[in-house]
This record gives C-alpha cells, sequence and structure tokens, in this order.
C-alpha cells in the first residue's frame, strides 16, 4: 500500500466530501438549468422548457455530486475510483 493513500475514514474526510457533493450538485444543476433555458429561449415550446430544464438540473445535481465527492476524495488522497463517482448517480437515476 502506497503511503499517498490512506484507508482511514475520518469525520473531515466524511465532511469533505459531503461539502464536496453538495457544491458540486448546486453548481452543475445551476449551470445546466440556465444552459437549457438558453438553448430553448426562442423555441416557442412554452412551459416545455421548464420540464426540460428541471431534469437538467436533477441530472446535473447528481452528476455534480458524483463529481463533487470524487474530487474531494481526490484531493484528500483516498482510494476510490472517480469514472465511478461520475457514473454511479446517473445509472441509479435511471434505474429508478
Amino acid at each position: 500500500m502506497s503511503s499517498a493513500t490512506t484507508d482511514r475514514v475520518t469525520v473531515p474526510s466524511l465532511l469533505a466530501q459531503f461539502v464536496g457533493a453538495l457544491v458540486g450538485a448546486i453548481v452543475l444543476a445551476l449551470v445546466l438549468y440556465l444552459g437549457v433555458g438558453f438553448a430553448f429561449m426562442n423555441s416557442g415550446m412554452g412551459m416545455g422548457v421548464l420540464t426540460l430544464q428541471v431534469y437538467g438540473a436533477i441530472i446535473g445535481a447528481g452528476v455534480g455530486a458524483g463529481i463533487g465527492a470524487g474530487l474531494a476524495g481526490r484531493a484528500l488522497k483516498q482510494r476510490g475510483n472517480t469514472v465511478l463517482a461520475l457514473l454511479l448517480p446517473i445509472i441509479v437515476g435511471i434505474g429508478t
């Protein structure tokens, strides 16, 4: 085992991953919500744009949480797979 990685789970590391997930979820949800709104601004879809914005925000929140938690774990030199942290919210979201 490398000295650069740690297997111990501590309260500060869990808190950092929680905060990273929360910030990532909020940021990516807002980016996708606003991006969809600007992309379909002049489409004449009416309330359909709002539906697409909400779907985009939900997907952004899930993926953003995975990105935030993965990056926080990576910054703390914890073991794990960042790609799985990105894909797992999408897979679980599609399965429900």
